[in-house]
């Protein structure tokens, strides 16, 4: 609760000083606040979102190995029941794909905003506005990231790596059942 007040109060800080900037010191001064609060919503949204993550992206993938091996060891006998299967492995794709994508995006708003910061012409700027502007790039160095616990980092590389985890468990199932 203390969180979301501290963030309050930084959202109206944020709403007095966006129209009343005069100079590149008062602007620069209102992105650092900017970033805070950006860095203070991350860190509500990691602290809200970091075990459910984690319990969504292991149960989706166990059931996209169970859907995937039953789906293999059904697709002889009973042809309705494997294409439901086959809906399940999808459904649960889909999941893991869905649950990646605003950790993915994170990332990148986190590395576009230091690209930006970096590009700008900042040698025309007075002592005190490259020194805000060096503290924002100082602090942009560290990634902003969603993590499923303490595991791993949600991203495209996390779906894609699960999704070839599963593939590859699968396939080896199927050469098992095939092989007996």
């Amino acid at each position: 609760m203390r969180r979301l007040s501290r963030l309050d109060t930084s959202c109206h800080i944020f709403k007095i000083r966006i129209k009343t900037y005069n100079s590149w010191e008062e602007y620069l001064s209102c992105q650092c606040l900017l970033l805070l609060l950006l860095l203070g919503l991350n860190e509500i949204l990691y602290f809200l979102t970091e075990r459910l993550m984690f319990v969504i992206m292991l149960g989706s993938s166990v059931l996209l190995i169970i859907a995937g091996s039953t789906m293999v060891v059904l697709m002889d006998s009973d042809v309705p029941m494997a294409l439901k299967m086959f809906v399940c492995c999808w459904a649960a794709m889909i999941v893991i794909l869905f649950i990646c994508v605003p950790g993915q995006l994170l990332t990148n708003a986190g590395h576009e905003f230091f690209i930006e910061c970096y590009c700008v012409n900042w040698h025309g700027y007075p002592p005190k506005a490259r020194v805000l502007l060096l503290l924002i790039l100082v602090r942009t160095t560290k990634p902003l990231v969603l993590r499923a616990g303490f595991i791993a980092d949600l991203s495209f590389e996390t779906c894609s790596s699960v999704l070839k985890k599963a593939a590859s468990y699968v396939t080896a199932l199927r050469s098992i059942y095939t092989a007996l």
